[in-house]
């Protein structure tokens, strides 16, 4: 799962019979760059530290970490990066060995995929992040008994660069630069059919890391041509979705052993639920199509100085927001305007142009342990809620006025991972002091009561079939000092089930994902397969399901059930 802003992981396994020594041996790791990493793992202390001795006369250093446990994994991976270029020459190298493997992109990142395994044939690290290194390598080896526990042994190349010179020229050996083209087209078959969107979204990154610096610089560009197809659309919202540029990750950062900081767009994950978002409430979301695009493409970065300082296990994390960041809503008359008319029944619903932000700054601190088999975190948030809320305000003539407003908000959360035999366990809660809540009392101004509520979100991942991702996910929301005027239930709670099944090495990989809200029948049902016919291309064809009350989270959607098709090409 996931992470740019941290360890991407290169995944390197071999036999103990003598063509895996011989690949071994034929590999030239030197021909990537200096920010290529290794871990090499070990039954013994002392297989580690002779190994290290070997590797040390070559110009490589290193550190053996301490003994940790390793539990069975369903799906082996030689390597992953978001670096393609280098993964397609890892992926040509081992081919020449008579390795076989495939490649798979997914959200900005690439893999080679060797194949499916599952009880004691391998192993992965379990809630383990040993470095901070922008790439790093794990190497296997299959043993005939079971293995319970190992020693890691780092490897890195020992810088070789002096002078000006030669790290100018090194800076510029180790530049990185990704294009992808990703076309996002959707058509809904209810009256009046229409195409919902005919999105090309054009993404660039550029990325480089020193010794102790790395800077990123990335956006995407975005065009819509549903808007020269269809007619339907209102002005407001043609201008606000036709034509975008979004900057992702854009930062500067700075890092020494244990520390780094980091400066610019940064985006910041604390929490990691299926479509929804309880403990990831620093960065903002493009929610301008609901939840239906994929994760990175709804992912928005937050403008942000972090500090982060890392004592394994433990890490400590601080943040300085000096501007609000908030979730990018769409217009009214647009497919997913998340106000429902029928709310505000019988009153004819306009809606005025989103409120000036405040200027209040915000900041954060974030604690987080990583165990064998625990993990878990705490945190304190103050800032501008990146959540929209909508005021409304009743005017004559049967007519409710809404406007889009953010408020300041304090939130008080945590996560904790558990991970029990073949079942990992993940739990976020927060608790939100005074969030505006929607109310249908008249001598409200604005429409809304403070109150506080306490959010939570469960998820099971039961690793129990081969080559088969399953998640169990249950949301609740609980406002206190609830009454009946309130525009929202006493509990708001949402069921949701992700199954994904892989064949023939990953290049097929069908999906559905549900989501159920236990009070009004509301639900929405996402089928989709996905292809990748070549490495470099993936294609994606599904259909969305809404089903519900006109005032649930999904039924008012009733009217937008579409199929759709995404094609990425990576270059």
């Amino acid at each position: 799962m996931k992470s740019l802003s941290w360890c991407l992981f290169f995944l390197c396994v071999f036999t103990l019979n003598s063509q895996a020594k011989d690949i071994e041996r034929k590999f030239d790791d030197n021909k990537y760059p200096d920010h290529y990493k290794q871990l090499w793992l070990f039954s013994t202390k002392a297989e580690a530290e002779g190994f290290l001795k070997v590797k040390s006369k070559m110009g490589w250093k290193g550190e053996v970490k301490e003994q940790f446990y390793m539990t069975p994994s369903q799906v082996l991976y030689f390597s992953e990066s978001s670096d393609l270029s280098l993964i397609t020459k890892l992926s040509e190298d081992l081919k020449k060995l008579k390795v076989p493997n495939n490649i798979i992109s997914k959200q900005g990142s690439h893999r080679i995929v060797l194949g499916h395994f599952f009880d004691e044939q391998v192993l992965r690290l379990r809630q383990k992040k040993l470095f901070k290194n922008k790439v790093r390598a794990i190497r296997i080896e299959k043993l005939p008994e079971s293995l319970n526990s190992v020693y890691a042994l780092e490897l890195v190349k020992k810088p070789q660069a002096n002078t000006l010179a030669q790290k100018s020229v090194e800076t510029l050996r180790h530049q990185r630069y990704q294009w992808s083209l990703l076309n996002e087209s959707a058509y809904k078959p209810k009256d009046p059919a229409s195409w919902a969107k005919i999105k090309n979204i054009l993404r660039f990154a550029s990325f480089n890391k020193l010794q102790d610096i790395e800077w990123k610089i990335s956006f995407r560009l975005i065009y819509d041509a549903a808007f020269d197809v269809e007619d339907s659309f209102l002005k407001k919202v043609e201008e606000d979705q036709k034509v975008n540029f979004i900057p992702e990750d854009i930062y500067w950062k700075y890092f020494d052993n244990n520390w780094y900081l980091q400066l610019g767009y940064i985006n910041i994950k604390w929490g990691n639920l299926i479509d929804t978002y309880v403990a990831d409430v620093v960065s903002p979301k493009d929610l301008r199509d609901f939840i239906l695009p994929r994760e990175s493409s709804r992912d928005l970065p937050a403008i942000a100085l972090k500090f982060n300082l890392n004592f394994e296990p433990h890490n400590f994390e601080v943040i300085w927001l000096p501007t609000p960041s908030v979730d990018k809503m769409s217009r009214y008359g647009s497919t997913f305007y998340p106000i429902s008319s029928s709310l505000y029944a019988p009153n004819t619903l306009v809606e005025e142009d989103p409120k000036s932000l405040d200027k209040d700054m915000g900041y954060g601190i974030r604690w987080n342990v990583t165990g064998e088999d625990l993990a878990g975190s705490l945190f304190y948030l103050r800032s501008i809620n990146r959540e929209a809320r909508f005021a409304r305000t009743l005017l004559t003539g049967a007519i409710a006025s809404v406007q889009q407003n953010h408020y300041p908000i304090t939130r008080l959360g945590g996560t904790f991972d558990y991970t029990l035999d073949k079942y990992k366990f993940h739990f976020e809660g927060v608790y939100n002091q005074e969030d505006k809540v929607p109310t249908t009392l008249s001598n409200d101004v604005d429409g809304f009561v403070s109150l506080n509520n306490l959010h939570v979100g469960i998820q099971i991942q039961p690793y129990i079939f081969s080559s088969t991702n399953i998640v169990l996910q249950y949301v609740i929301k609980s406002y206190m000092d609830y009454t009946p005027d309130l525009m929202v239930d006493e509990n708001e709670q949402y069921a949701s089930v992700m199954i994904e099944k892989f064949f023939e090495n990953s290049r097929w990989s069908p999906k559905i994902t549900a989501h159920f809200g236990t009070q009004r029948g509301d639900s929405l049902i996402r089928p989709r397969i996905q292809w990748v016919p070549v490495p470099n291309l993936n294609l994606i064809l599904g259909y969305d399901l809404f089903e519900g009350d006109s005032t649930g989270q999904f039924g008012q959607f009733s009217m937008a059930d579409r199929y759709y098709i995404e094609t990425e090409y990576i270059f």
